[in-house]
């Protein structure tokens, strides 16, 4: 590759991937601030007070359904390991900079918001589809089943092992949501965090060498603060009336 163009695609990726990622997320964020004007009441100590203890119900329940997950894919990779995908990225690419801890950290808090954002929307268009009982709903739908199946597969068996190891996740993640996520802003993002914590924590905490083991530690003190303030239980007790859904 000419040097030119070694530095016209780093000068992209620096500086124009960010500025894009920067209006998408602006773009999706705003957006479900928008529909769920309730998100505003995070910032109130009184609103996080009303809404913690479902939260913690729920967070609980999802770190341990994402247990239970990765038990079931271990056990279906044993029993169909002719035909089970395997994970591209053996060993993260974020590990091989300067600061792991850092980069997973910023990164993982950005795509929290972006996630419930997302997340947000989408519950936002599936009820009103169903409630117009909309055609486009049920096509959707169909189009998002056929798309869990591995593009990569080279045989049926290949595309229902994956399809399978790919649609319980979707499965698990709907029923968490509809039963005690409802309307809890807060459990949406705890939730989302602590699930894209968890495994950088792990395989940082797994690995013999000091320097991630430091950085495991790191990026457990970067989350904390995060999850305190979440929980944090500011403001007086008769806070805003808002709805914190059944757990």
């Amino acid at each position: 590759m000419p040097l030119t163009v070694w530095k016209l695609v780093i000068a992209v990726g620096v500086i124009v991937v960010p500025i894009v990622e920067g209006l998408l997320a602006w773009l999706l964020i705003g957006s479900a601030a928008a529909f769920y004007p309730d998100a505003w009441k995070l910032l109130s100590g009184a609103a996080r007070r009303v809404w913690r203890r479902d939260a913690l119900v729920a967070l609980v329940l999802s770190l341990a359904a994402a247990a239970g997950l990765a038990r079931v894919e271990a056990l279906l990779t044993r029993v169909f390991h002719a035909y089970a995908p395997i994970k591209d990225e053996l060993f993260p690419v974020t590990f091989s900079t300067q600061w792991p801890a850092a980069g997973i950290f910023f990164s993982n808090l950005s795509r929290t918001l972006m996630y419930a954002a997302v997340v947000g929307l989408l519950i936002f268009i599936i009820r009103a589809g169903w409630r117009r009982r909309a055609w486009w709903l049920w096509v959707g739908l169909a189009l998002v089943l056929v798309s869990l199946g591995p593009a990569h597969a080279h045989s049926r068996a290949a595309f229902g092992v994956g399809w399978l190891m790919n649609l319980l996740p979707l499965l698990v993640a709907a029923m968490v949501a509809g039963f005690f996520l409802r309307d809890n802003i807060l459990a949406y993002l705890m939730v989302l965090f602590c699930a894209l914590m968890r495994g950088p924590l792990m395989d940082l905490f797994a690995q013999p060498n000091t320097f991630f083991l430091q950085n495991a530690v790191a990026l457990a003190l970067l989350a904390g603060p995060v999850l305190v303030w979440l929980l944090w239980p500011s403001g007086a007790v008769e806070g805003p009336k808002v709805d914190g859904g059944s757990a």
